[in-house]
């Protein structure tokens, strides 16, 4: 990407960051702007993201309540963790498509 900042912490080119760039170098951090950084980072979600309750239900637009009801009758992907109900991302963008292609082919009048 870029080789010649090899070791430093890289800051993609912005307006915004010459004051933490010169708290950074104040410190001795080694600090570099590289301008090729900018369209190379990534802006989607990390592959296998997981979600609390109030994610899921901030993602879907309805209320936790209704994310409770769903995981423990089992209508919605979902896992626990110590208790806590989880959901992966990943699952839940693939559940959101099943329900719209079953929602499409009821609409349609045919049955699954």
């Amino acid at each position: 990407m870029c080789p010649e900042y090899r070791g430093m912490i890289l800051f993609p080119f912005c307006q915004q960051q010459p004051a933490v760039i010169d708290t950074l170098k104040t410190l001795h951090y080694p600090v570099g702007v590289c301008p090729k950084l900018a369209f190379t980072m990534s802006t989607s979600p990390p592959e296998g993201e997981i979600l609390t309750i109030k994610q899921v239900a901030d993602y879907l637009k309805v209320t936790e309540r209704t994310i409770y009801r769903l995981a423990g009758a089992k209508k919605i992907p979902a896992f626990k963790v110590g208790g806590t109900w989880r959901f992966s991302k990943a699952d839940i963008d693939a559940w959101i498509k099943q329900q719209s292609m079953e929602g499409l082919d009821s609409g349609r009048g045919e049955t699954p």
